[in-house]
């Protein structure tokens, strides 16, 4: 399952941003995890996060007990993900413990192109 913070905005959806919130979603979703998003686009951050352009992510998953799950979670994530994302393991064992996710640097990320004809959706 995954849940945001009461305090987390999604000031700009970006189809970087999509592509990591469902990535995430359906991870947790199939191994029965629940996933809290702590930050988006708000909050201060890093000069070179992705967080102010809608592209990066912080959650935690206090599902995961021990460091190899843990680090098994995150090469997971981002095996799926693909490789113009990158992300860390932030502060392990600590109150603020969470993991960061974003789009790497200079990348621009497009969404897959889906054919009309697959869509659940029709134009009328």
């Amino acid at each position: 399952m995954l849940l945001a913070r009461a305090s987390c905005h999604f000031g700009i959806i970006t189809p970087a941003l999509l592509h990591l919130l469902a990535t995430v979603e359906e991870y947790a979703r199939y191994h029965d995890y629940t996933v809290i998003v702590l930050s988006s686009t708000d909050g201060a951050h890093a000069v070179y996060s992705g967080h102010a352009r809608g592209e990066a992510i912080d959650f935690r998953c206090r599902d995961l007990i021990t460091a190899r799950d843990q680090h098994q979670f995150l090469a997971d994530l981002l095996t799926r993900l693909g490789p113009e994302f990158h992300g860390s393991h932030e502060h392990p064992g600590r109150p603020n413990e969470h993991y960061h996710l974003q789009l790497r640097r200079g990348v621009t990320f497009h969404a897959p192109t889906v054919p009309t004809h697959v869509s659940r959706f029709s134009l009328r």
